[in-house]
């Protein structure tokens, strides 16, 4: 759970009553003052997405049963493992963290070690067998992390080595290790401007062996760096090959320590095998393309490699006498990213020639592939799934949140509702999500209602959800459009529009039929629309098109009153106490021929008497849709929610005096987010960020008793 505190006085408040601090000067006595009231947001994830980054090195491990385990995650961390009733899967870091790569590793006890990356912050997790995760050591690293490599010593104790930029032009290798006495933490390779992944591997006497990539000075060239640490603690390199931006590369020592590489170049794809030997290095072209490699040595010293080739897919290789020998494992037109490669020399058997091969690797799905029983089989561990793009929000009297939402990956549509202790979703239907809509509302008896257009399907579909079972209705099954909206008043009836073909289509309900109109009578050319209900459940309707906005609102005997506003481009609608209108729209100003502008600017219009108000919000160096979303109290208070240039999410506020607020702070991405009053006063805003959905919700804390830390200017 995450909470804001807006500002500095509310967190210095806040950090005095936890730690129960007075000013110096002895014991203070309450003050008796008025309560002071706290504002703070509270974050809850209500539907967790899965996103993958580049996996860390190994990304794939075997227990001492051979069983596979799998880390993977880059809004969370996962571990997922096979057992005998199949593959499990648990959660380490709770999304919406952001997880840089990860790297895992188990010893001969069975002790899993995990490595995990966020915000430049190393941490490592283990857990015994049989026993629970703690977290070993959230290592003392600077910020700027390149990649992670993760090998355990004979005693089965994790070393890890990162690449880290203190300086733009200067980054150093950092290892870090896990010693008897505790954790020790290094630098190691300092003075080389370190362009590539870095990769570790331990020798015979667990002495760190490092290989990584070095930009040449004033050269485009890559050199590829070799550097062994030496029983005094100092550090032997050597060049191991030249090329053209060497993209990635793997390491493995065989039984004398000698060092086997592979590695890929950037500019032309070549994979190329590099052996150390006594005095020198032998360097020949393993394929002509070829990405990601991963490397493993067998018993006898043979490397096997598997790596990806563009409209090829997955390749798997071994050295023999006659030369290399290649198969196909997976054919795809996409290379696989990041591969991890093991072997199993216990898994062995016939008619497999060689030992049993284990592989994780991203092809859009987290992949595991093995041929353990002979011939090669892939099994998809995990699938990213992007939860909330499009979503909607209601709340009941009780502020109950009821949300709908897209499943993109899946192309299905979801709801859920806060349960404690936490969130019950339940799928709806299968529905295209690229150009999906979707509206809701709760009525007075709080029975949650949804609309939603399947631009795929070509069907505008509304329901509503009554003792435990939902009810639909087809209304209309030649839909398409944009800015869906619905309402629902006091009568319980909900409320529909649609920009289709240029016009706003409004629907209502009667009795069980769906019926339409035009809103505000014909229009033509209609690029946006929004919609409120008053206190007498009349639709008001706005919407931009032509040369200038239109607000519609429609009377008791059907027409339409329609006013022409002195501004185009509007983007949001609500209504206030007194059923006080308030409007979001965009001016632009310069550019060619009013064609390409040079700033745009995100306006609240409110109208008093007869005239519109306007107050600017937000100005863009460069045309952008805000995506605004308007909000306003029943004491007055204004809330929007806007989108910058980079599509992050910023909240505005004006409180029932008129004074303008503003939260530093990144609120979410995606196609849509949803702002609603609750019945308490206080906003909560729905928004896709970091692959999950997300609520947002202000509670106001009072304080009763309060003092200041004294603060002491430097």
């Amino acid at each position: 759970m995450k909470l804001i505190r807006p500002t500095l006085a509310a967190l210095i408040v806040a950090l005095t009553l936890g730690l129960g601090l007075a000013p110096s000067g002895g014991a203070a006595a309450p003050l008796d003052i008025e309560p002071v009231p706290l504002p703070v947001w509270r974050h809850e994830v209500v539907d967790p997405g899965v996103a993958f980054t580049y996996l860390g090195v190994p990304s794939l491990a075997l227990d001492p049963d051979g069983r596979p385990h799998a880390i993977y995650g880059q809004n969370g961390l996962f571990h997922t493992w096979r057992d005998a009733a199949g593959w499990q899967t648990e959660t380490l870091l709770a999304p919406p963290a952001i997880v840089g790569q990860s790297a895992i590793a188990i010893d001969d006890a069975g002790r899993i070690i995990v490595v995990y990356e966020t915000g430049g912050q190393v941490t490592v997790l283990a857990r015994p067998p049989g026993g629970a995760w703690a977290m070993a050591l959230p290592l003392p690293l600077p910020v700027g992390l390149h990649d992670l490599s993760l090998a355990l010593d004979s005693a089965g104790r994790p070393h890890v080595a990162a690449g880290y930029s203190d300086d733009p032009a200067q980054s150093t290798i950092y290892l870090a290790a896990e010693t008897a006495a505790g954790w020790t933490v290094e630098p190691a390779g300092a003075g080389h401007i370190v362009a590539a992944a870095v990769r570790l591997a331990l020798d015979s006497h667990d002495r760190p062996v490092l290989l990584y990539g070095q930009v040449s000075s004033g050269a485009a060239d890559n050199t590829l760096w070799l550097a062994r640490q030496d029983d005094g603690g100092g550090w032997q390199r050597e060049a191991v090959a030249q090329g053209c931006i060497i993209s990635s590369k793997s390491l493995a020592l065989d039984g004398q320590d000698m060092a086997h590489v592979v590695y890929s170049e950037h500019c032309d794809r070549r994979l190329s095998y590099a052996r150390e030997l006594e005095e020198d290095w032998d360097v020949a072209l393993l394929a002509d393309d070829g990405v990601w490699p991963s490397l493993a040595l067998d018993a006898a010293g043979r490397p096997h490699v598997v790596y990806g080739v563009l409209d090829t897919g997955q390749v798997y290789a071994v050295l023999t006498d006659a030369g290399w020998e290649t198969t196909v494992i997976r054919p795809g037109v996409n290379p696989e990213l990041h591969n991890t490669l093991l072997l199993d020399a216990a898994g062995a058997a016939p008619p497999v020639a060689h030992p049993v091969a284990h592989i994780a690797a991203i092809d859009g799905d987290l992949l595991y592939t093995s041929n353990a029983g002979g011939a090669w089989q892939t099994t998809p561990l995990a699938a990213p799934e992007t939860a909330g793009t499009h979503n909607a929000l209601g709340l009941d009297s009780a502020d109950t949140p009821y949300v709908f939402y897209d499943k993109a990956e899946a192309g299905e549509l979801w709801w859920g509702t806060k349960t404690e202790p936490g969130w019950t979703t339940e799928r709806l239907a299968e529905v295209a999500t690229l150009n999906l809509e979707i509206a809701a509302a709760v009525d007075t008896q709080n029975r949650p209602h949804v609309a939603y257009l399947d631009a795929g399907a070509g069907q505008l579909v509304a329901g509503v959800r009554e003792v435990g079972a939902w009810s639909w209705a087809t209304v209309d099954d030649s839909a398409a459009g944009t800015h869906l909206a619905l309402a629902v008043g006091s009568d319980d009836r909900p409320q529909l529009i649609l920009v289709r073909d240029g016009d706003v289509v409004y629907w209502f309900k009667d009795g069980d039929e769906w019926q339409s109109e035009p809103a505000g009578g014909p229009n033509v050319m209609v690029s946006n629309a929004w919609l409120a209900l008053d206190s007498l459940n009349r639709p008001h309707v706005v919407y931009s098109g032509g040369a200038a906005a239109t607000y519609a609102v429609r009377l008791p005997d059907g027409g339409w009153a329609v006013e022409t506003l002195p501004f185009n481009s509007v983007g949001g609608l609500a209504l206030g106490p007194g059923d006080k209108p308030y409007l979001l729209h965009v001016t632009a100003t310069g550019g060619r021929s009013g064609v390409d502008y040079a700033q745009s600017t995100l306006r609240l219009a409110e109208q008093v008497g007869a005239a519109w108000l306007e107050t600017p919000l937000a100005t863009y160096t460069a045309w952008s849709n805000p995506r605004a979303t308007l909000a306003v109290s029943d004491q007055g208070e204004v809330y929007v929610v806007y989108r910058d240039v980079m599509g992050d999410l910023h909240l505005r506020q004006r409180d029932a005096a008129g004074v303008w607020q503003s939260v530093a702070e990144t609120w979410g991405t995606g196609e849509d987010s949803a702002l609603l009053m609750g019945h308490d006063g206080q906003p909560r805003l729905l928004t896709h960020y970091r692959s999950s959905l997300n609520l947002w919700t202000r509670e106001i804390r009072l304080l009763d008793r309060h003092v200041l830390l004294p603060i002491v200017t430097r």
